[in-house]
Order: structure tokens, then C-alpha cells, then sequence
């Protein structure tokens, strides 16, 4: 008698492609960062690193907010399998500048 194993191979995710990074700047006092390539299907988790922060959704793209000034930050994604992609670029925020005025 024949038994047969059937495994599934789940591939890993990539890493989270950088998108638009949009600064501090007089009205908003935090970052955002556009994170694109996230699994196209089925529904994926980013942690972000320093701090651990989770964001759970679905689709290509998504928009991380709220990224403190003066900070370095990376990402990675889980697929559905709980796959982990490797870590992404890094996203630099700035400190915002106040201009200086002449008296």
C-alpha cells in the first residue's frame, strides 16, 4: 500500500518597495511613506521597525502615516501563510525646519 504526502510551498514575499516619502512640513508635524509590491492577494500584515507597529490589509499598496521626525525607519510583510519578506529600504524622515525670518 502507497501513501502520498502532498506539501504546498508557499513562496516569500518581497521586500516592500519604497514609494512617495512625504515629509514633515508646516501643517502636518509627522511622516508618511507610500510601501508598494505587497502581495496581491489574500491579506498581508507590514511591521515596522524601530517601534513594531503593525498594519494588516489587502491590495498592492499602502500608505503608512504618522512616522515620527528624525527617524529612520524599515518594513517588512507577511503574506497570508505568514511568510516574511525580507526588510525593506530604508525610509528616512526629516525634522522639520522653521524658516527663518530677518528682522
Amino acid at each position: 500500500m502507497q501513501q502520498y504526502i502532498t506539501f504546498t510551498v508557499y513562496a516569500y514575499p518581497s521586500a516592500p518597495l519604497i514609494g512617495t516619502i512625504t515629509q514633515p512640513n508646516c501643517t502636518t508635524a509627522t511622516g508618511s511613506v507610500v510601501l508598494n509590491g505587497l502581495p496581491s492577494s489574500g491579506t498581508w500584515t507590514i511591521t515596522q521597525s524601530p517601534g513594531g507597529n503593525t498594519y494588516t490589509g489587502t491590495g498592492i499598496s499602502y500608505t503608512v502615516t504618522g512616522l515620527s521626525q528624525n527617524a529612520t525607519y524599515t518594513f517588512t510583510v507577511a503574506n497570508q501563510q505568514n511568510c516574511v519578506s525580507p526588510t525593506s529600504n530604508n525610509v528616512v524622515i526629516q525634522s522639520l525646519t522653521t524658516p527663518h525670518q530677518s528682522i
